[in-house]
């Protein structure tokens, strides 16, 4: 482990197996523990080796206590496994690696059902009456608003993500020119040059990811339905995302050349 370079508390999911972070985190960690003293934290209490320490994200304030960090380092994507993430990036700012901008998981009780949209209010408009105490708000917008208005500098693992972060203005202290820094940090992946096909062979492609906008899938199906070369994917979906696989392949025409995937179960799907 290095000892000359930052030390880093990098909080991100280890165990999803269909998580991005997790995936990141086992190609990234090795390569920044090299030259970094890393502790890694997420929300899971089992024992685990690793290339670097690994604790529970309770722990990460007394680590700090004892040692303090450098920078703390977020990866951030929809799900319960972010949960703690999401909570996180509020009580110690730091560096955030977005995988997602938009959830469909409404994220740890204390921000879904806070009144902090209201003190925002308030602090353009005094006027305004502080939040009855009685009745917990439901924050219903999906987009990641407070989670970037919290990180210093915002990380995006796609061209998309990046591009859709700068629309997302308001009259948050984050607008404030220099406030915040983004950039692009793609997801690692190994480069393959894969040997030309037989021209009558099926091609076999593997596909890990939701079925809502984030995922891309709509894209990929897009692709595919235009190939005159014959296909067969497949789809590999949270138990949850199902549903919407199945409405996209559908509406593309490709359920009898698509197999659905999920820790549940594996489904067949024919077309409509």
């Amino acid at each position: 482990m290095g000892t000359s370079g930052l030390r880093i508390a990098f909080f991100s999911d280890t165990t999803g197996e269909h998580s991005l972070s997790a995936h990141c985190g086992r190609i990234l960690l090795p390569l920044l523990a090299s030259e970094h003293s890393i502790e890694a934290f997420s929300d899971s209490f089992a024992a685990e080796t690793g290339c670097v320490p690994q604790h529970h994200y309770l722990k990460a304030y007394q680590r700090h206590r004892e040692d303090p960090f450098d920078l703390f380092f977020y990866q951030l994507e929809d799900g319960r496994r972010s949960r703690f993430v999401r909570a996180s990036i509020g009580l110690m700012p730091g560096v955030t690696w977005f995988h997602d901008l938009f959830f469909q998981d409404l994220g740890p009780e204390a921000t879904h059902t806070s009144p902090w949209e209201n003190s925002i209010r308030q602090f353009y408009q005094p006027d305004i009456p502080f939040a009855d105490r009685s009745v917990a708000p439901h924050q219903l917008w999906p987009r990641a608003f407070r989670e970037l208005s919290l990180s210093p500098v915002n990380l995006f693992s796609s061209r998309w993500l990046l591009a859709e972060s700068k629309t997302m203005i308001s009259s948050r202290l984050e607008a404030e020119i220099g406030a915040h820094r983004s950039e692009l940090l793609n997801i690692p992946v190994q480069a393959v040059s894969p040997a030309p096909m037989p021209s009558k062979e099926t091609l076999r492609v593997a596909a890990l990811s939701g079925s809502g906008l984030e995922g891309r899938a709509h894209k990929l199906l897009g692709a595919l339905r235009g190939l005159k070369h014959p296909w067969h994917l497949t789809w590999v979906v949270e138990p949850n995302q199902t549903t919407g696989a199945e409405t996209l392949l559908r509406e593309f025409e490709a359920g009898e050349r698509t197999t659905i995937r999920s820790e549940e179960h594996t489904s067949e799907l024919q077309s409509h």
